[in-house]
Order: structure tokens, then C-alpha cells, then sequence
């Protein structure tokens, strides 16, 4: 047997191992190792499925899935302290357990055993040290945010828009006097605050492209920029401007507090889908009503509806298991799963509040024995720096997740989905479109970063990963590429 975790054992160690195991079963949902306990045994995984859990606020949350060939416990017993996670299996097991005074007796009694050992645990140790400190590095860069200045000389700012800016100031300054006057009505004001916003909006478009652009450029030779420059300039005047106007809504102030390039998070996608729109003072609901009703909270919406329907249809076939990566609020399957008892789905996300909070709802729904929460992150499952073990999944799908992705990632991803599908399996995967109309906004405003692809772009990368791509039905999100391939027989 060859495992990860002892990589440099040879098959007489491994048949010495297993001359001093004890063979035992465990059903499916019994505790292996308890989180916190003591551990005094080594453990061989030879049959299904186990998941490794960690406690968060009185519900574990899966770290990984390992299958046959894995083994744990092996750092509680050497450090002889309680487990650091929970181990459970997750299907009927077979498991070869070594009991602490055996291989302590192996190690000393069996030539070169206890280097090897010894040795395999090392490099296991500092694979993960590595995998940490890669984790932590990107969380750091994707919390830095721009300086936002230096981008553009004050003579380079259009007066055009200089004035459109101060407008859309005063008009906002008035119409919160009125508001708290009730000289208008809740429809009157909502009314004026969008007109406002997407007056200002337009604004900030004719000035960020074309020739507007290029007199800005003229308009200061001394303090030169290139285009892509003068265009972050035109931005940040205005972010540094309607900044305390704007986090006024709710929705964008959620959106502008997640790490950069990383909006997507369950406060966010819940005021999203809620549609209802929150504030704070007179005019934080109505910015955040004018906020909700632009493309980029509608395409949401509606692609949240139209991933409930295909995974309705999907869902339809006989034992269907389907994997939903980067989604964490799950929105989506929450709308189906209750609808159809016998479908699981195993969601894996590196958003541990999403999964907490998707377990919650979906107890409350009556479907949580459907679903499998699994904390990691898909891109370091792809790079092979974490392990997950999983049954050939019918369906798999990811809705947002490569608006974050570069495209070696995305190449990367694509790669595992092939290695995770079972023939025939079907993938449904959803990009920004470099034609959505907020742009503007999702960059100047909320300060996301995503990057843009279209379908053609995305069946191209699919193809480069040795899936074929299918026919899609027409789906009327603007601003949203959908693409869908299949894992073909490999006959």
C-alpha cells in the first residue's frame, strides 16, 4: 500500500505494519478520532471514505475527504496530544488501526524502519508548513487595496465631471433634507436617487473611455499617464468623492469590506438575493435600493434561479452526486435539495462562516443530511498542496469562482474538475463577461478586481483540459458568461 503521509516506506515496511494492525469497521457517520481526545493509535484507511472535521460553533465543518491508503492520528501520537480534528466516517470503513506500544516496538526493532519513518513525517510536515505560508501570503496580497492615488494630475480632471460629481452631491444633500422633511414619498425619493446615481454613473463612462480620455491626457502634458492610467485616475476621484455617500448602503458596504478581489461572501450574496434594500441614515436605503437594482445584483439574482433549475434538471438522474466548488452561500442548492431527498451534494469552500451558515440554513430546511461541507481551498486541492479523496461526481458546477481565478489557475481547475468527473459527468462553470455593464462600478466603486472572459474563451480552456463542450440553453443574465463541457468515455 502507498501512502502520501509515508511516502518513504518500503513494501516490507508496509507488510510489517500490517502484520501488527488490527482490523476493524466503522458504519458510516461513527467517530474514528474525536476532536480534542487523546490519540494513541495509527490509523490505515483500506476501505470508503472518512472525513476529517473541525468544531465551529458546536458543528463540524469538514476539512477533507480522504480515501482508501490514507493515514491519520500519526501527530497526536508522536506529540502526544489530543487530536486536532475529528475523524468520521463518511461510508462504511475498513480501517487498520496499529496500536501506540506495536509500532513504537517496529520502530525500534525493524532496520531503517524508523528513519523512514521518521523521515516520511518530516517532509508530510513541511509540505504543510509550505501550504500555510502560501495561504497566508495570498490572503495578505488579496487584503492589500490600492493606494488610489498619483494616477492623475488635478488639471487632468474633466471640469465636465468635476461638476457632474458636486451635482450628484447636492442633489443628494437635498433630497435627504426632503426626506427628513417628508416632502417627498419612499417611491419619489428611490426615484431621484437612481436618476441621480445613474446620471453620475454615465458621467463616469463617457470620461473613462474614448476621446474624453484623451483630451484629459492633453489637458496636463507636463504630468504624463498613459490611458489605463488616467482611467484609474478618473476612478478614484470619484471613489475618494462619493465615498461616504455610497457606504451608506448596505450592499455596497458589505461588498467594499470583503478582501479584495474576493466580494462574494454569505452577508453579500444574502442582502443581494434578499433584494430589499438596508441602510444607514436617510439615504442609505435608497443608494442601496438604486444598488440592488442595477445589472450587476440583477444578473445574480437571475443566475441564482436559472443554477436552481439545471441543477433540478441535472438532479433528475438515478443517483446523482454533484460538487459545488466556491459556492459557500449555496443559495442555489438550498432552493433544490429540499425538493428532492434523495440528491447529495458535497460543497467545498475556504469561506468557514458560508459553510457554517449554509449548515444552519439547511437544518432548518430539513436538508442537511443532504449536503457535505468540506472548508478548503480548490485551488490548492488542484496544485495537489491539499488532499481530497472523492467518489467520480455526476455534476459539477461553480458560480463566480473564476472571476477570481487567473489563467494558469483557471487551467489548473479545470484539470482537477477532469480527474473529479465520472464519465459522462457534466460541468457548468460561470464567468464575469468583459460586456457586463458595471464595470464602472464593480471596479471605482466596490474596488473588485475580477477578471473578465467570454463563453468562447472559457470553451477554449475547457477544451485545453480535455473536456468537450455542450450545448447550453440561452440564459438572459447580462453580464454573465455560462459555458457547460462533458467528460466524454474514455473508450
Amino acid at each position: 500500500m502507498k501512502s502520501e503521509t509515508l511516502a518513504y516506506l518500503t513494501s516490507g515496511d508496509w507488510q510489517a505494519l500490517e502484520s501488527i494492525a488490527i482490523r476493524k469497521l466503522f458504519a458510516t457517520g461513527e467517530n474514528i478520532i474525536v476532536e480534542g481526545h487523546s490519540v494513541r493509535n495509527l490509523f490505515i484507511l483500506r476501505r470508503g471514505y472518512v472525513q476529517v472535521e473541525r468544531e465551529y460553533q458546536g458543528q463540524g465543518i469538514a476539512l477533507s475527504q480522504l480515501g482508501a491508503g490514507a493515514v491519520f492520528g500519526e501527530m497526536s501520537l508522536l506529540e502526544q496530544t489530543g487530536a486536532s480534528a475529528s475523524v468520521t466516517a463518511a461510508s462504511e470503513v475498513e480501517v487498520d488501526v496499529i496500536e501506540e506500544l506495536s509500532l513504537r516496538s517496529l520502530l525500534n526493532s525493524l532496520p531503517g524502519f524508523s528513519s523512514r519513518f521518521y523521515q516520511s513525517l518530516a517532509v508530510t510536515l513541511s509540505q504543510r508548513l509550505r501550504n500555510v505560508s502560501e495561504q497566508l501570503s495570498q490572503r495578505h496580497d488579496q487584503s492589500q487595496r490600492p493606494t488610489r492615488i498619483g494616477n492623475i494630475s488635478e488639471r487632468q480632471i474633466p471640469l465636465i465631471l468635476v461638476d457632474a460629481v458636486e451635482q450628484f452631491k447636492q442633489t443628494m444633500t437635498q433630497l435627504e433634507q426632503q426626506i427628513k422633511q417628508r416632502q417627498v414619498t419612499s417611491i419619489q425619493a428611490q426615484t431621484q436617487t437612481n436618476d441621480a446615481c445613474n446620471q453620475l454613473m454615465n458621467a463616469l463612462s463617457h470620461h473613462s473611455q474614448g476621446e474624453a480620455l484623451i483630451d484629459s491626457a492633453w489637458s496636463n502634458l507636463l504630468a504624463f499617464r498613459d490611458l489605463d492610467q488616467l482611467e484609474s485616475g478618473i476612478g478614484d476621484y470619484v471613489f475618494r468623492e462619493l465615498f461616504p455617500v455610497m457606504m451608506q448602503s448596505a450592499s455596497i458596504a458589505y461588498c467594499h469590506t470583503r478582501p479584495r478581489g474576493l466580494i462574494d461572501g454569505y452577508e453579500t450574496n444574502q442582502l443581494i438575493y434578499a433584494n430589499e434594500a438596508e441602510g444607514d441614515g436617510w439615504l442609505g436605503p435608497f443608494i442601496d435600493g438604486w444598488f440592488l437594482s442595477t445589472h450587476f445584483c440583477q444578473s445574480r439574482q437571475q443566475g441564482r434561479q436559472h443554477l436552481a433549475q439545471l441543477l433540478q434538471h441535472y438532479s433528475q438522474q438515478p443517483s446523482t452526486s454533484i460538487l459545488s466548488l466556491g459556492s459557500g452561500t449555496a443559495f442555489e442548492l438550498l432552493d433544490v435539495l429540499p425538493k428532492i431527498p434523495s440528491l447529495h451534494v458535497t460543497l467545498i469552500d475556504q469561506d468557514l462562516v458560508a459553510l457554517h451558515k449554509t449548515r444552519q440554513v439547511a437544518e432548518k430546511l430539513g436538508c442537511a443530511g443532504s449536503i457535505t461541507l468540506i472548508q478548503n481551498d480548490v485551488l490548492l486541492l488542484a496544485k495537489g498542496q491539499e488532499k481530497l479523496t472523492l467518489p467520480p461526481q455526476k455534476f459539477i458546477y461553480s458560480f463566480g469562482l473564476l472571476d477570481y481565478l487567473t489563467d494558469e489557475q483557471l487551467i489548473l481547475i479545470l484539470q482537477w474538475i477532469a480527474t473529479q468527473l465520472a464519465e459522462q459527468g457534466t460541468v457548468l462553470l460561470t464567468n464575469i463577461s468583459p460586456e457586463h455593464p458595471d464595470r464602472l462600478l464593480i471596479k471605482h466603486i466596490l474596488e473588485w478586481s475580477p477578471y473578465y472572459r467570454t463563453s468562447s474563451e472559457l470553451k477554449e480552456f475547457l477544451v485545453s483540459a480535455g473536456l468537450s463542450p455542450i450545448q447550453l440553453s440561452e440564459v438572459k443574465t447580462t453580464g454573465i458568461s455560462w459555458v457547460m463541457g462533458r467528460q466524454e468515455s474514455s473508450e
